[in-house]
């Protein structure tokens, strides 16, 4: 037992600060003279233990007294060493490895001191086996193995910690219960009742308070980095008390506490776009130099992920394989810990020590989940290496999720109201479509109304005006008057059937009811249709035909026939007297080109899209005396689309060159079969 005090001692002399390398100042004196006076009160103790129990010779009184002495000082020593050794650290994380290491002979040397060695060496009764108090030793490799190997495992400190404590607590609780047996068996020895309920008392008050100054000892003496990120993140929040529904002040805000907690000067936020459902990139830390370096250097190894190879702005789809390992992650992520896990998933131990290889820069680059308390990832926090040049361990990756957790509150709040100015805005929206929509057609009824007075009063007026004539002077009238009149008045009644009719085709012409196609000879219907024109409405005009016998088209005849005549009847209304109309037609590649071309006055540009709507009439007619419903070019539109064809306009609006009529129609083909006579006759297919 001296013998392992002692070597346990010299271990603490050279890890993790080595003493004995140390130049030899007056401070470093005095510990040598210690060590000396243990070593000598080592060798005396060695000699008497051999003396008891191999020569069976009796020592002085004297020697015990030694004994305790050598304890006594080894334990001054181990504390002193280690007080000196975590003041003396030049680092938060030498710090704590000293002090875990220091948690570890704690936990095994005072136990036995207490239990067996002291007990021994003041004879008392209470004294517990040796072999039994040796049990705590196992508590030492545990702790040293966890101190060496703290900084390599991705593990956070909250787990180790509670598990410390328990221990801690567990060893305290022992301990007390010991320390109160033993001073109630020398008090009242002979009364056992008394003895049993005032430890059931000190264990049922005393355990509480056990347990509570063993979590607070063992955060604060043996986890100063707990402490420390503790610190940094409750001056985060005091530094954003106020609430904000910027997303990109508040990916600023979360970027500062990075860079203040973990003192890496290199991160960026990528934020859920649900709109365009991919991961884009929000505002980095501020500074154009910081920003480049950030674009360059930090989401390089990001760049096969973009759903542009290499475009930032483009950012990551939420279908990838990265935002798929984030989303499962239950702690920051290291890229290279994301591609190993694509390739081969990792098992066990190998979860919390990942194999990173040195120097490899994207090993350092960290994968934060950003989620919220319902667990739906709506960020991934890239963070770069750390300013001090450290790998990331637990208690980073604890803070950074801390951090993160902090912020996810503010994040949601933020994209809730975003989502919601967002549809006010499209609400909004579609409110004003809608009302602009009511307008149009407020307005379309009123011009309608407009229009169809003005075209109704035309033919009534004539109606009317060769009625009263006939009635006035109808003994005066000869026969053939008499009879015109009636023929004018007759016109100006199919008139305003046609015009009614025109009407009702085009409210039921939306619907695009099916038709029935045939073969048909489109020169014959187009030279019935010329022959149908008035007489009155032809005579200042030169008609020009050219379509051959033979071309055939597959539609419905009654359509062809009403698109024919709005074509037609369309060119002569706008054509100013004594100008061509050309009508023409061609066939290629099984379509048939229909085209109507007149020498008028043209479409303007910006009016060409109006077109074929309905109750469209151009501005430059609205105050002539050109009549017309606006309807003709709409139900010929309809019809021509119902039969399969299309039907568009091309003109450049200039005076003069006019309007062409273009329509596309399916060709119907034919077979030639040679007939007795010699002549030849299409044969349909």
């Amino acid at each position: 037992m001296p013998f392992g005090v002692l070597c346990l001692l010299f271990l603490l002399v050279r890890f993790p600060y080595d003493f004995l390398a140390q130049p030899r100042p007056g401070r470093f004196r005095f510990l040598h003279m210690t060590l000396f006076v243990i070593l000598v009160l080592c060798a005396i103790l060695v000699t008497r233990s051999i003396c008891v129990h191999a020569l069976h010779i009796a020592v002085p009184a004297w020697v015990d007294l030694l004994g305790l002495l050598y304890y006594l000082l080894a334990t001054v020593a181990l504390v002193g060493i280690v007080i000196y050794a975590s003041r003396h650290a030049t680092t938060i994380r030498a710090q704590q490895q000293t002090r875990l290491f220091f948690a570890g002979v704690l936990l095994s040397c005072v136990p036995i001191l207490v239990l067996t060695v002291v007990p021994t060496l003041l004879h008392l009764r209470a004294v517990v086996d040796g072999t039994v108090s040796m049990f705590f030793l196992i508590f030492f490799p545990v702790t040293l193995s966890y101190s060496v190997l703290r900084y390599d495992l991705l593990l956070f400190d909250t787990y180790v910690r509670r598990t410390i404590t328990l221990i801690v607590g567990t060893v305290a609780l022992a301990l007390l219960i010991y320390v109160l047996f033993a001073a109630g068996s020398l008090l009242v020895a002979e009364r056992f009742s008394l003895l049993l309920a005032g430890l059931l008392i000190v264990a049922v008050f005393g355990a509480p308070i056990t347990w509570w100054l063993a979590s607070r000892f063992t955060t604060r003496y043996f986890f100063p980095e707990t402490l420390h990120y503790h610190a940094l993140l409750s001056q985060a929040r005091t530094r954003h008390e106020q609430d904000s529904f910027d997303l990109q002040l508040l990916a600023q805000e979360l970027l500062l506490d990075v860079h203040t907690t973990l003192k890496t000067p290199e991160a960026c936020l990528f934020f859920l776009e649900n709109e365009s459902s991919c991961f884009t990139l929000l505002s980095p830390l501020p500074g154009d130099e910081r920003s480049e370096r950030i674009r360059s250097f930090l989401l390089q190894p990001l760049a096969s992920w973009f759903v542009e190879p290499g475009d930032v702005q483009s950012g990551i789809a939420t279908s990838t394989s990265l935002i798929e390992q984030v989303r499962q992650a239950q702690r920051p992520v290291f890229l290279s810990e994301v591609s190993h896990a694509m390739s081969e998933p990792s098992k066990g131990l190998a979860r919390y020590l990942p194999l990173r290889a040195p120097n490899d820069e994207k090993d350092e680059l960290l994968l934060a989940p950003v989620r919220t308390p319902k667990g739906m990832l709506i960020g991934v926090l890239v963070v770069g290496e750390r300013g001090d040049q450290q790998r990331y361990a637990g208690p980073e990756l604890e803070a950074l999720h801390q951090l993160v957790k902090a912020h996810v509150r503010s994040f949601e709040t933020a994209l809730l109201y975003q989502r919601a100015t967002w549809q006010q805005a499209r609400s909004a929206q579609e409110l004003a479509e809608a009302y602009a929509k009511e307008r149009q057609l407020n307005d379309l009824k009123e011009q309608f109304i407009i229009h169809m007075s003005h075209e109704l009063r035309t033919p009534l007026s004539e109606v009317s005006g060769y009625l009263e004539l006939l009635g006035s002077y109808a003994g005066a009238l000869d026969v053939d008057m008499q009879k015109l009149f009636i023929e004018k008045a007759m016109h100006g009644c199919d008139e305003l059937l046609q015009l009614l009719s025109t009407v009702l085709e085009a409210a039921h012409s939306g619907k695009a009811p099916a038709v029935h196609l045939e073969s048909v000879a489109l020169a014959q219907v187009v030279r019935e249709e010329i022959d149908h024109l008035a007489p009155q409405a032809v005579q200042h005009y030169t008609l020009i035909e050219q379509i051959a016998d033979s071309l055939l088209v597959q539609v419905n005849i009654q359509s062809l026939r009403q698109v024919v005549r709005n074509l037609l009847s369309n060119a002569l209304k706008f054509s100013p007297p004594q100008t061509s109309i050309t009508i023409n037609a061609t066939a290629h590649g099984g379509t048939v080109c229909f085209t109507v071309k007149d020498e008028g006055p043209g479409v303007p540009p910006e009016e060409m899209p109006l077109l074929f709507g309905k109750f469209v009439r151009l501005s430059r007619h609205l105050s002539g005396s050109i009549r017309g419903s606006g309807l003709g070019l709409y139900i010929s539109k309809q019809l021509v689309e119902a039969m399969g064809g299309r039907i568009w306009a091309e003109s450049s609006g200039i005076p003069g060159e006019g309007t062409t009529l273009y329509v596309h129609l399916e060709e119907a083909r034919a077979l030639e079969t040679q007939e007795p006579e010699g002549k030849q006759q299409l044969l349909l297919l």
